[in-house]
């Protein structure tokens, strides 16, 4: 999508989803496993950014409630610091609108970095993990239950038919999509 200049709040930004997330036999059974019912609540790209950041402050009492799905960009490289969402870590909220991580916090609690190159494909995260991203985009679709997805600002949508109709084969008796439509405006 972002290579190919799609914006998300497109019909063609909604079907690039449906096609390679909702309906990829990889991904869903995953979602699925973690959810009884789960909508679709954010999407964002981001991109190589210095420092440690989590789309989520850490929690270490909470359950699983949310999902990223991150689909990398060729030659993409992140470091994953495993086990940073079983700890409290104070944050700030970081210049790309991510929670800052402070790395001698992950050091101290003795975390490691796990770097990974992404030649291809995408990965599925919870979001209260720390990364730091070096190189490359990661397309992130974030998903929750009901209760959290209620809680985030609606998606917001042009309001057309084409569009309409895309969110509405995406959704289902197990998975819905947290959107607000936007009226365009007469010139």
């Amino acid at each position: 999508m972002d290579k190919d200049g799609v914006p998300f709040a497109s019909a063609g930004g909604l079907q690039f989803c449906k096609s390679n997330v909702l309906d990829n036999p990889r991904i869903r059974p995953v979602l699925e496993s973690f959810f009884d019912w789960f909508a679709l609540g954010l999407y964002r790209s981001i991109g190589a950014f210095p420092g440690e950041y989590s789309f989520r402050k850490s929690d270490p009492e909470a359950k699983v409630d949310t999902l990223l799905v991150q689909l990398w960009s060729k030659g993409s490289r992140a470091s994953f610091w495993g086990g940073s969402h079983r700890h409290q870590l104070p944050c700030v909220k970081g210049e790309n609108n991510l929670w800052r991580v402070p790395r001698v916090r992950l050091k101290h609690l003795n975390l490691e970095p796990t770097e990974v190159t992404f030649e291809q494909g995408g990965f599925i995260l919870d979001p209260r993990i720390a990364v730091e991203v070096t190189k490359g985009t990661a397309t992130t679709f974030a998903f929750g239950t009901k209760e959290v997805v209620g809680a985030w600002r609606p998606m917001r949508l042009p309001k057309s038919q084409d569009i309409e109709k895309t969110v509405t084969s995406m959704e289902g008796t197990n998975f819905g999509m947290n959107v607000a439509y936007l009226e365009r405006k007469e010139t």
